[in-house]
């Protein structure tokens, strides 16, 4: 910051007014202007050590602002630097602290833009009806890992190709905790990927150990938006689709971001599946068609999942085959004997 000029402005009985002027240096010369208004002084002067703020209310316009600054301010550890770029124009607007008015916040880069409604409640961040975050962002490698792999578990180190848009992510009646504690995150994420390559969760590739490791590597996909509720640090997935020999299959579940723990099942043809989960079907593999779906159940932590065969599944399996063996020796016995009447 250079040739900064503040202005102060207070009369009796009104509001404190000051105005903040001056340059940004850095990559990209830029200028500030802060207007700031609080309109009970004397609490601030009388506050006692512990005290709520009393409300302070700000406004204007920062251009060149540099990220790792913004970054710095929200303990992101590095993640806007890396999606935002080193420099970044902003405009700010609200009250803080208040349960009223909305903080506002549009941060633009050559990268990416960013549109910021909410407010800041006793350790949350707290975004109610029309409020939230409205993103247009670079899928770069932090980001991959951070927001990605922890919204979508099964996919990890996601990229985009060359020329590819970028993604967009929107979050919405969300409850941001400030002290960590992400038993009390709540909100309803939307996130479009579009145009993307990934890797299969490490731990699901003994699933398929009946297809060579060409197929597990790396897989394209043009992935629609997915919807993400999430409700007390545990979201929850309608369908997550896995490409898998050219095909999606979609992964239904929950995974709690706060354990890093998951539950999925899905439906998967036997064809592809290797012997580390289908071994318990051999007593069964005359009765069974190859192509025919078997359900899967996936839990535990992200990085050494468990996998097995659909509870019940087997079980339905024998009761079929050993009912039909029954069927059909029941009419064949009977049949024969009928065949005998009738030779008769």
């Amino acid at each position: 910051m250079r040739e900064l000029a503040v202005g102060v402005g207070l009369q009796a009985d009104k509001p404190l007014r000051a105005e903040v002027l001056g340059k940004i240096g850095g990559e990209k010369a830029g200028n500030l202007l802060l207007q700031i208004s609080v309109a009970d002084v004397g609490a601030f002067l009388e506050r006692a050590e512990g005290a709520p703020l009393p409300p302070v209310t700000i406004g204007g316009a920062l251009e060149g602002l540099p990220t790792a600054l913004v970054d710095a301010l929200a303990a992101q550890d590095g993640l806007l630097v890396d999606v935002l770029g080193p420099v970044v124009d902003a405009k700010v607007a609200g009250t803080y602290p208040t349960k009223t008015d909305p903080l506002r916040a549009d941060l633009k880069s050559a990268n990416a833009s960013l549109k910021f409604v909410a407010r800041l409640e006793e350790q949350l961040v707290v975004a109610v009806g029309e409020e939230g975050i409205d993103a247009s962002l670079p899928l770069t490698p932090l980001f991959s890992q951070r927001i990605v792999g922890g919204l979508v578990p099964l996919m990890l180190n996601a990229s985009k190709p060359e020329g590819a848009k970028p993604l967009s992510l929107k979050v919405s009646k969300f409850q941001l905790p400030l002290d960590g504690d992400l038993r009390k995150l709540n909100g309803e994420v939307a996130l479009e990927l579009g145009e993307i390559t990934y890797e299969i969760l490490p731990g699901l590739t003994k699933l398929f150990d009946a297809l060579g490791q060409g197929d597990l590597v790396r897989k394209s996909a043009n992935l629609k938006s997915l919807s993400i509720p999430i409700k007390n640090g545990v979201a929850g997935y309608e369908a997550i689709p896995i490409s898998i020999k050219g095909k999606e299959y979609p992964f239904v579940g929950t995974y709690d971001i706060a354990k890093g723990e998951m539950k999925f099942a899905a439906q998967l043809p036997l064809s592809l599946l290797g012997k580390s989960v289908t071994r318990e079907l051999d007593k069964v593999k005359d009765f069974i068609d190859p192509n025919m779906l078997v359900p899967i159940e996936i839990s535990g932590r992200w990085n050494d999942p468990s996998l097995r065969l659909g509870k019940g599944f087997v079980e339905k399996l024998l009761r079929d085959a050993l009912g039909g063996e029954l069927i059909d020796g029941l009419q064949d016995l009977f049949g024969k004997k009928k065949d005998k009447k009738d030779g008769e």
